[in-house]
């Protein structure tokens, strides 16, 4: 029996083109031109569209196949959350995702999604599929993502594909939490100070804040500002500040780094009456609120104020919330993060050493097929295998 000539096809080589995706992940712009490469040489049609969110851009990359087949059809979504803090500009470090919650987002996504794409391209499918690819902002992209399934046919196979996790982890249901802490009037009187510092560290556990909580308290009754702030998720989490000070200060907390700056640096948006404003409102909260803001993903200053994310459980109210301080009013915002598989969980070549995380949310009545911890090209063999079974 002859053997179609486009079976042999293998557009791409899945171990470079992992390579790629992950060294390129942190550059918005060189890593579409890869994705967009590796489809162009696949001679797949692609759809790409850019879309301006409340809380940042997403992007939607689509391709389909077998049109003209009549059987079932499937539809492949991958959704890529960016953490909170990330920038487009490759030449600043970038936030990650801590080991906890590494499934909603990272560069193990687009590798699964184009693994499916190559297994896809190496069978005979007898009915008509669609792969849909988006990445953007954690917050917010579960609604654009559920008018994006309203264009799927009726009847179709929805499957989601979602990465393990390096660690185990019970969270399956959470919500993502965004405070701002803003001032009316942008006036500031800064205290006098002779010594200014460059402030960084790198913490675990995400006890960025804390530590920086304690390494203010410290200062005592000396004055002091804090400008600058920036709290990346992560693990380790990493912070970043200006702090200036009116005696010298001497901390020698694990991970801290104060080194002295040139004080007659022009100094922005301070942050001192944020912090008091939020260290006054942890009492006023109850569970689980106060530890969310007392251990945020992330925060950073703004020209008018702070604000911070943090991870909580679903259900929360966030009208019944205080809404203004002594001097700053808060408005929270509160969106689906991740939402359990309503579908029984399919692994593809998963191992003892493969844990589920939570699942990112927008995606209605889709099976989970949970791709392996992909650290080396063995997993990604395993996984081509795996897709190719669950494919034909």
């Amino acid at each position: 029996m002859q053997r179609r000539a486009w079976k042999l096809r293998m557009p791409f080589d899945l171990a470079s083109a992992a390579r790629a995706l992950r060294a390129r992940h942190g550059d918005a712009m060189g890593f579409r031109q890869v994705l967009l490469d590796h489809l162009f040489a696949a001679g797949c049609g692609v759809r790409e569209q850019a879309v301006a969110l409340a809380f940042g851009d997403a992007l939607c990359v689509r391709t389909s196949g077998a049109a003209q087949a009549t059987g079932k059809p499937l539809c492949v979504l991958a959704l890529d959350l960016d953490p909170p803090g990330s920038t487009r500009d490759p030449r600043q470090p970038q936030p990650h995702w801590p080991p906890h919650l590494a499934s909603l987002g990272g560069p193990d996504v687009a590798i699964g999604w184009l693994a499916t794409l190559r297994s896809l391209l190496s069978t005979d499918p007898q009915r008509p599929w669609q792969l849909i690819y988006v990445r953007g902002p954690a917050l917010g992209l579960a609604d654009y993502v559920g008018s994006l399934q309203e264009e799927v046919p009726d009847g179709a196979q929805i499957v989601q594909i979602v990465p393990s996790l390096a660690v185990a982890n019970h969270l399956t249901s959470i919500d993502f939490l965004r405070l701002d802490v803003a001032r009316a009037v942008n006036v500031w009187h800064f205290a006098a100070c002779d010594y200014t510092y460059a402030l960084t560290a790198e913490v675990r556990d995400g006890d960025g804040l804390g530590c920086l909580q304690r390494l203010l308290a410290d200062l005592g009754a000396n004055a002091w500002t804090l400008h600058d702030l920036q709290l990346q998720p992560g693990e380790p989490q990493r912070l970043a500040a200006t702090l200036r000070s009116a005696q010298p200060v001497a901390h020698s907390a694990p991970g801290v780094a104060l080194v002295e700056a040139d004080a007659a640096q022009r100094l922005m948006f301070p942050v001192n009456d944020a912090l008091a404003a939020l260290h006054a409102l942890a009492p006023a909260l109850a569970q689980p609120w106060q530890p969310a803001l007392q251990r945020p993903l992330h925060a950073a200053a703004l020209a008018d104020g702070l604000c911070l994310h943090a991870v909580v459980p679903p259900g929360l109210d966030a009208d019944a919330l205080p809404q203004d301080g002594k001097s700053l009013s808060f408005s929270w915002c509160l969106e689906p993060l991740a939402r359990p598989a309503l579908l029984e969980e399919r692994g593809l070549a998963t191992g003892a050493d493969d844990h589920a995380g939570p699942i990112p949310a927008g995606v209605h009545g889709a099976q989970v097929w949970r791709l392996p911890l992909l650290t080396g090209e063995g997993e990604l063999g395993g996984l081509s295998r795996a897709l190719l079974k669950a494919l034909i």
